[in-house]
């Protein structure tokens, strides 16, 4: 009986920290936590890196329109940031379905690293957000870095920007449950 206890007791500890590890280290070894020092995910924060990202290099899928364009023709969006590698954004991208009734667009800055993954999840899953991709030098989509001027340091994000002002940030899991309250009350998604 004692061994099955501490048996137990070692597979939680060893999944919780790789559980938390998770928040912190990127693919490939991407250490999160030391660029975050004496850095907090505020919406002052989150709206410098924005206003450091060239909105003319960002792009939709297949040739689609820029960011910038985008962003002028809608006053308000959600920006998204997350990614396939992320047990987070997989755990809350079912939630963020809802989001597709709300009378404010949802754009995705997906931090990727796998083409095939990526391909996979999106056919397996069929998010209705569309994402942002950079261009190579032959015109081809690329997955934007997660470093220099698009250092998001936590993912999942959903920023709310009007008028290329970040006004609002939720971050994680719970973050996915609070920002469905406050479209309800801007009157961007209805009540269920």
């Amino acid at each position: 009986m004692g061994k099955k206890i501490t048996t137990v007791a070692v597979c939680a500890v060893g999944a919780a920290f790789f559980f938390l590890a998770g928040m912190f280290v990127g693919p490939k070894g991407t250490n999160l936590k030391s660029k975050m020092k004496g850095w907090k995910y505020t919406r002052t924060a989150a709206q410098k890196l924005y206003e450091r990202w060239d909105e003319d290099s960002l792009f939709f899928g297949n040739g689609g329109e820029s960011l910038k364009s985008f962003s002028e023709k809608n006053g308000a969006f959600i920006l998204y940031n997350w990614a396939t590698w992320c047990p987070h954004c997989k755990n809350i991208n079912q939630k963020l379905q809802r989001l597709e009734k709300a009378s404010i667009p949802t754009i995705a800055l997906t931090f990727d690293t796998d083409h095939d993954s990526y391909k996979l999840y999106r056919e397996k899953t069929s998010p209705f957000w569309r994402d942002l991709f950079m261009r190579d030098e032959s015109g081809k989509d690329k997955f934007v870095p997660r470093k220099n001027e698009f250092d998001v340091p936590l993912i999942p994000s959903m920023w709310i920007v009007e008028n290329g002002s970040v006004q609002k940030i939720f971050v994680g899991e719970a973050g996915a449950d609070k920002i469905f309250s406050y479209l309800e009350k801007r009157g961007f998604i209805g009540k269920d």
